[in-house]
């Protein structure tokens, strides 16, 4: 369950945000995905894609901010090594 179904469910039960308000005000910048090993270019244009809208505001404030940068990985296939 994921996706529509999840945004949906989300809309009805708990009064969060419809999918059509989700898709239209969404200030999530695409990324692109990789299929295999990312090259070392995907992973520049989703890091800068990523921070481009921020920026301005972790540099230009003259305060110190605190910023927590997180990755998830997705394993698609695992091998287990029998040695």
């Amino acid at each position: 369950m994921g996706g529509n179904r999840l945004a949906t469910f989300g809309n009805k039960a708990l009064g969060l945000l419809s999918l059509p308000t989700v898709r239209t005000r969404s200030i999530v910048p695409p990324i692109i995905p990789s299929h295999a090993l990312p090259t070392i270019i995907e992973i520049e244009v989703n890091i800068n894609t990523s921070f481009e809208s921020v920026l301005d505001v972790v540099q230009g404030q003259g305060q110190i901010l605190h910023a927590v940068l997180m990755f998830d990985e997705i394993a698609a296939k695992k091998r287990i090594r029998l040695d």
